[in-house]
């Protein structure tokens, strides 16, 4: 069967077998055309894996892939007009004439399993992305690569996340490389993001929860003054010291004690020699 993606390419389609072959490639050499081939629009979605790609079908949640004509020098863009997946759409700036391209991203259920470790933070999607034949999309052939994708509200709210720590990891060289994102936009459901990534690979979306009560400072005695015991302490060692009474002293020093110290009895005798030499030192003599 033959159908025209574009209006300037047509791409043709094995009956037998479903793959997609000619100028539009994946990242493999065949995809697995699961959708309906009736739909002419430039965007499709299914659910389970690519035959082009290496991830599982039973790994994937859903796809979409997207075609359209890449020529050197020119921006390119992929829309995912069908929001089957949390990609909204991809650019990068083409390097050499390619033709009718596809472009294919893939939601997974759980990380890659060609990745060996989960990113950090909470996850909140795991997807795929493949564009062009096996080999193509590299720093030979594209620069300024971009991913903008979304993330729901509910997500956010229901894992008490803070939308500033959102971020779209990378994995690649056998570890995850945490990407700083903007965000653009927002509607009722999602926030909108963008990412400048270094290739097209294996993805996560990640945020970070915020913390559920707020440190508690460990003591606020420590923090104020102590005014009567402060203003006592002055008293002391000034002119009316004759005139303090003994018992306010043992009093306050005491309180303090007990605020302060846990040893409070050995602190009590201390407390009750310093009354004892006061008393003596403004007793009147007869």
């Amino acid at each position: 069967m033959e159908y025209n993606e574009t209006g300037e390419n047509t791409t043709s389609v094995n009956g037998s077998n479903g793959n997609i072959t000619g100028d539009g490639g994946t990242n493999g050499t065949n995809y697995s055309q699961n959708e309906d081939s009736g739909d002419s629009g430039n965007s499709h979605s299914s659910s389970g894996g690519a035959g082009g790609s290496p991830e599982p079908a039973k790994n994937v949640e859903t796809k979409e892939i997207s075609q359209t004509v890449i020529t050197d020098g020119k921006e390119v863009k992929f829309d995912f007009k069908n929001n089957s997946t949390c990609v909204v759409y991809l650019t990068f700036d083409s390097k050499k004439n390619v033709g009718n391209t596809t472009a294919i991203v893939e939601m997974l259920k759980a990380k890659s399993s060609l990745v060996s470790e989960h990113p950090s933070n909470e996850v909140y999607r795991y997807f795929n992305i493949w564009v062009g034949d096996e080999g193509y999309a590299n720093s030979t052939s594209i620069e300024n690569p971009v991913v903008y994708f979304k993330v729901e509200k509910a997500w956010i709210q229901d894992k008490n996340i803070n939308k500033t720590s959102i971020a779209l990891n990378s994995y690649s060289a056998g570890k995850w490389e945490q990407l700083p994102v903007n965000l653009l936009e927002e509607d009722d459901r999602f926030l909108y993001f963008k990412a400048q990534i270094p290739e097209f690979s294996f993805f996560a979306i990640t945020g970070k929860s915020e913390a559920e009560e707020t440190p508690v400072a460990d003591s606020e005695l420590d923090s104020q003054p102590d005014s009567q015991t402060g203003s006592e302490a002055t008293d002391l060692n000034g002119e009316n010291a004759g005139a303090i009474n003994s018992s306010s002293v043992k009093s306050a020093l005491e309180k303090k004690a007990s605020a302060r110290s846990p040893g409070f009895e050995t602190f009590y005798g201390v407390i009750s020699l310093l009354s004892l030499f006061l008393y003596k030192r403004i007793k009147p003599e007869n």
